[in-house]
């Protein structure tokens, strides 16, 4: 139902070897056939004092072509054993498993926490009658802050962060800095501007995000799942670089799940009108 750790890395590699390393190899061999058609077509009896140029030219240009080729072989050798060693998440379990749709979010919570080093883990998921993101589920959080005692942590759909993530194609960064410095660029702005502002900076010093990663189907943002500091002190490029895969995976889950939600509400609904 959703990608395997397998099907996931061997359409990496396949696309990597196709982009960089047989494209270059076609060029190399294309070249190499039309400089022996040049040299084997007539051009020697028909130019024979351009010969040595001709050849010469033709040969620096397989040369060229050769090198540049080698270069990008051993470059994609680094690549893929970067993605080689990559660890992968299998949520495959976690949804063989889960009994109802936040008993999945909290397996999801608990296997993304037990591969990246943060004690503050949320899952926030759009909802499609407001199109704000609610957080569904939290380790930052008390329980009674997720369950509607107090007040819920809300992302709005025009959220900065939310606009920001939408364009993303990586996972976003924040730092105290940062959250501190929107009261004093926004200390100017309308009044109903700085207080969404602050609402905003509010949720996620709450949740303690550190790290804001996109949920993303082809078409559009499901979700956004928030990390806090890592135990590590940063993120590597290696740990963005599977979140961003991860986050492809989520959103995928996301979706079926609301789906069965919606199915669960319209059957409880029809149980009522009968």
């Amino acid at each position: 139902m959703f990608p395997t750790t397998d099907h996931v890395r061997k359409r990496r590699r396949l696309g990597v070897r196709w982009t960089r390393d047989n494209a270059f190899l076609f060029a190399e061999v294309l070249l190499l056939v039309c400089s022996l058609a040049l040299l084997f077509a007539g051009f020697i009896q028909k130019w024979p004092a351009t010969y040595p140029a001709t050849l010469s030219m033709a040969a620096a240009g397989v040369a060229i072509m050769h090198v540049m080729s080698v270069r990008r072989t051993k470059q994609l050798s680094v690549a893929e054993r970067m993605f080689e060693s990559m660890p992968m998440i299998d949520l495959s379990q976690a949804v063989r498993s889960a009994k109802s749709v936040d008993g999945l979010y909290d397996s999801l919570i608990k296997m993304v926490g037990n591969t990246f080093p943060s004690k503050a883990i949320s899952l926030f998921v759009r909802d499609d009658d407001t199109g704000n993101f609610q957080c569904r589920i939290s380790t930052a959080l008390p329980e009674p802050a997720v369950a509607g005692a107090v007040a819920t942590p809300v992302l709005a759909k025009d959220a900065f962060v939310v606009r920001r993530l939408r364009g993303l194609d990586m996972p976003m960064q924040l730092d105290e800095g940062d959250l501190r410095a929107w009261q004093e660029a926004l200390i100017d702005a309308p009044r109903e501007v700085f207080e969404k502002r602050m609402r905003e900076r509010d949720t996620l010093e709450r949740t303690n995000s550190s790290m804001l990663v996109q949920l993303k189907t082809r078409t559009d943002l499901v979700g956004v799942l928030s990390l806090g500091v890592s135990s590590n002190g940063h993120y590597s490029q290696k740990d963005q670089q599977l979140l961003k895969t991860l986050g492809g995976q989520l959103a995928l889950i996301i979706e079926n799940a609301k789906l069965l939600e919606r199915m669960v509400e319209h059957q409880r609904l029809q149980a009522e009108l009968e």
